[in-house]
């Protein structure tokens, strides 16, 4: 149990995805960093030393970089004394990926999403509609990253004539005779 703060203070990653972010000022660039990642894990990186590197390349990510590319790895945690064959295939995929469509802007392929050289914006969360909305959806965003919380925060204040949005996400509890 913890105590509510309104300012979360760091994000609580509980390590059951790790992603690998990495971005260079060219294909060339990212594909050696890339290549460099594989063959720390071909040399038998055990998961600890997995996610510290993971956590590195995100603290040494940038967006200002022209090119940009995750590599999202679910349930590595699962193998403490070892990572599973299929860790090295996916950057070997992100590699070939890299290699044969590194010119196209945007690129999402199964665990792997490169963007390069777009035109700066701003960023948006999309959510697809026609029902499939659902009481508690993004909360897991909230819950880690606490620049979520802050934007949903300055939504509450912008729109409160509408009422608040975390209302929406958040719905208070309806008592029911059962």
């Amino acid at each position: 149990l913890e105590e509510y703060s309104q300012n979360k203070a760091e994000i609580s990653w509980d390590g059951s995805v790790d992603i690998v972010a990495l971005s260079g000022s060219s294909p060339n660039n990212l594909s050696k960093r890339l290549m460099d990642f594989k063959k720390a894990i071909d040399g038998g990186l055990l998961y600890h030393d997995f996610a510290l590197k993971a956590s590195d390349s995100r603290f040494d990510f940038s967006h200002e970089d022209p090119y940009r590319i995750l590599v999202v790895i679910e349930e590595a945690s699962d193998f403490p004394d070892g990572l599973p064959s299929n860790i090295s295939e996916i950057f070997s995929a992100a590699i070939a990926t890299l290699e044969t469509k590194g010119s196209k802007n945007v690129l999402c392929e199964k665990n792997i999403f490169y963007g390069s050289a777009a035109k700066a914006g701003q960023i948006a969360f999309l959510f697809p509609g026609q029902g499939s909305q659902y009481i508690d959806m993004g909360r897991d965003l909230l819950c880690i990253f606490p620049e979520a919380l802050n934007v949903l925060e300055l939504a509450n204040e912008k729109y409160e004539t509408f009422g608040f949005l975390s209302d929406l996400i958040f719905p208070f509890a309806v008592p029911t005779q059962e």
